[in-house]
């Protein structure tokens, strides 16, 4: 009886071994993967961030670049942009 506790706990410790080994390789072999699709979505964004000529990287300038801006003569004459 003694033998088996001792044979499960030495086998539990060599599953978790195995665990931890098996994470830190598949760490290793999809980092580059991730790196590059981090690299390839940051291209995307700078990109349409040119697009749109936007300066800043907040969502507020990303708006206030989409709605078209009228003069403050327009507003107070009552016109509105076409």
């Amino acid at each position: 009886l003694m033998i088996g506790a001792i044979g499960l706990t030495v086998a539990y410790g060599l599953a978790r071994l195995m665990n931890v080994g098996f994470q830190q390789l598949r760490d290793v072999i999809f980092a580059k993967v991730g790196q590059r699709a981090l690299r390839s979505l940051a291209l995307i964004w700078q990109q349409m961030r040119e697009q749109l000529g936007v300066n800043d990287l907040g969502p507020i300038a990303l708006m206030r670049s989409a709605i078209p801006q009228s003069s403050s003569h327009e507003r107070a004459r009552g016109k509105h942009p076409q």
